[in-house]
């Protein structure tokens, strides 16, 4: 009934699904989702405060070819916009998977169209409502139609899953939802992976191995035709490597992976302390290295020269992203099988689990309060490092602005289509 439909629009009852965890959820995995959108925020807030003005008109950090690679080694690890990305797609393939896995448990199989439509129901209602409020703000009261004004001609490619496919900013609405593009074709073929990990190991380890050398030898293939492991910058790289699902779904792969083995395994995954201690020092090498190599290509675009290339940055590139994914799926599964407890308990915090809610919306409505803060920042900036001290009110006031915004797009709009899921 209408009456029954206009009850999911219930702020009351919506608000405390905004601050009240549902019983039965992996807890870590929130504050997996809250650090990952924070850093992403964070970065896209470094990246354009430091090279902004081609966007807004407005001269930011200066002496950057000067800046010491001390200070861009201990932003990196905020930064790293990319790697907040990648934890998403872990994040997706982990439960994504979880989902037909347990409807396959309860009822023997998973009905695909349902399993679709659940996912349309998710995402479209606050795709809709960010191109709205972003066409709004940065078109008829900032007069900056280089951020939205393709969305007026191809908004429907966004909900088609296919903008990602549109490189140019003049005919990609809201370039940064990429991402979500490439989740959408992830779902495509998510079916048939767990319908493959459903009917054995044998099975599971065909299906996700040959998905994830199929995936790293595009990588390969591409960074070796385009030239990019001796000019890792060149400006076909985002569209050619970046945002692309064959490019980037290695892991999501491994966030399937982690859940088979979370199924199979459970508790007993790693029961052996002194390995499992082992693998902290080994993720924490891989995780550094992966911030060495970062900075190394963000020296390159700041003028200097690059520390390796070659056979090196080859490797790097075709690499770098596989096992950092490969680390984030494994710490996902050590803490959903009550492993890594100090990180599991952090992780698990209330504090996380509204962030989390709001990740989705606040994603596609950041660029709203990273454009106007780095507007009304000063134009004469001290240089650099003392210029770092202003990047922290300025994330603070963005990250705050941004939940409030996103909650009423969470309220409103994307939780009352969320409880019509059925």
């Amino acid at each position: 009934s209408i009456k029954k439909i206009l009850r999911n629009w219930n702020i009351k009852t919506n608000v405390k699904a905004l601050f009240i965890r549902r019983s039965g959820n992996i807890e870590c995995l929130d504050g997996f989702r809250a650090i990952a959108f924070l850093w992403v925020v964070i970065g896209h807030s470094w990246m354009y405060f430091g090279f902004g003005e081609e966007v807004v008109g407005t001269p930011r950090l200066r002496d950057w070819q000067k800046y010491n690679h001390k200070y861009l080694y201990l932003s990196k690890f905020f930064t790293s916009l990319d790697y907040g990305v990648d934890i998403f797609f872990v994040l997706s393939g982990f439960l994504i998977c979880e989902i037909l896995w347990n409807e396959h448990t309860k009822t023997g199989t998973f009905n695909v169209i349902r399993f679709f439509l659940r996912r349309l129901l998710r995402l479209f209602p606050g795709m809709a409502c960010a191109i709205l409020f972003n066409s709004i703000y940065f078109e008829f009261i900032r007069g900056w139609n280089g951020l939205t004004g393709a969305c007026e001609k191809w908004f429907w490619t966004n909900f088609l899953f296919i903008n990602n496919f549109w490189s140019s900013p003049k005919v990609m609405c809201m370039g940064w939802a990429w991402s979500i593009a490439v989740e959408g074709q992830f779902y495509l073929v998510s079916p048939i992976l767990v319908w493959l990990m459903l009917r054995g190991r044998k099975w599971a380890i065909i299906a996700l191995g040959i998905s994830l050398v199929l995936t790293t030898g595009i990588r390969a293939i591409l960074t070796g035709v385009y030239d990019y492991h001796n000019n890792p910058v060149k400006s076909s790289y985002f569209s050619v490597m970046y945002e692309k699902s064959w490019t980037r779904a290695c892991g999501y792969l491994w966030g399937m992976a982690a859940n088979y083995i979370y199924h199979t395994k459970g508790k007993n995954f790693m029961s052996s302390v002194g390995i499992r201690y082992t693998s902290y020092v080994v993720c924490l090498l891989i995780y550094l290295g992966c911030i060495y190599t970062s900075v190394a290509i963000e020296c390159f675009i700041l003028g200097q020269d690059l520390p390796f290339t070659g056979a090196a940055m080859y490797l790097v590139l075709v690499f770098q992203r596989l096992l950092f994914c490969l680390v984030i799926a494994y710490l996902i599964l050590l803490c959903s099988v009550n492993k890594c407890y100090v990180l599991r308990k952090i992780l698990s915090s209330q504090f996380w689990y509204p962030i989390a809610q709001l990740s989705y919306s606040g994603y596609l409505l950041q660029f709203i309060f990273i454009f106007t803060f780095i507007v009304w920042t000063p134009k004469g900036l001290p240089p650099a490092p003392i210029n770092l001290l202003w990047l922290f009110p300025f994330w603070l006031m963005v990250i705050l602005c941004l939940l409030v915004l996103s909650s009423v797009s969470y309220l409103l709009v994307e939780k009352p289509f969320i409880n019509l899921r059925w």
